[in-house]
């Protein structure tokens, strides 16, 4: 159980979801996983992806004028938290006109590119979307970033061993973005 409190957090990732309108219809018991899993990082830099996923729920704090005192919330970033976070950033930061991108759009790109947009509940695997997620998380994927958030046509060098921030960089350069 979520120190936060589960309805809470079940609001939450509500909140999350909305947030950046991941409206496509069907994908909720995928929403609700990536919630539920810890994004835990090998790379100590890549804890600058945590900490803005962390960051979301002072903006969901201040919305729902919630005191963040009273509640003792997780101290590990979700994978939701995460790449919500980053779609976020990467719009803000790299795509130069707001109208020709939005967040939602990086962020089912991330998990086309994972392969977790398969996912729907109809054909939702728990145990198939925590393998896709455990083998990313852990750096288990190609040297060309395939079977990553931000894989790679012409790598540089071997993707299992740059943060997220330097691999997402490669990619939107690859994109033209």
């Amino acid at each position: 159980m979520h120190a936060m409190g589960a309805q809470l957090w079940d609001e939450y990732g509500i909140w999350l979801v909305n947030h950046v309108r991941l409206r496509k219809i069907g994908y909720s018991r995928l929403m609700k996983q990536l919630h539920d899993t810890p994004f835990i990082y090998i790379l100590e830099r890549d804890r600058n992806r945590a900490d803005d996923g962390i960051s979301l729920r002072e903006e969901f704090y201040r919305e729902k004028d919630i005191d963040m005192g009273i509640y003792d919330h997780r101290d590990d970033c979700s994978v939701l938290e995460m790449l919500v976070a980053l779609a976020i950033r990467i719009t803000d930061e790299y795509i130069g006109d707001p109208g020709s991108c939005h967040p939602e759009m990086i962020f089912w790109e991330m998990l086309r590119n994972l392969g977790l947009d398969f996912f729907n509940d109809g054909k939702f695997d728990s145990d198939e979307v925590e393998y896709v997620i455990d083998r990313w998380l852990d750096r288990d994927f190609e040297y060309s970033g395939r079977g990553s958030i931000f894989p790679l046509r012409h790598p540089y060098q071997d993707q299992r061993g740059i943060e997220i921030w330097s691999q997402m960089n490669g990619y939107l350069t690859e994109k033209g973005w």
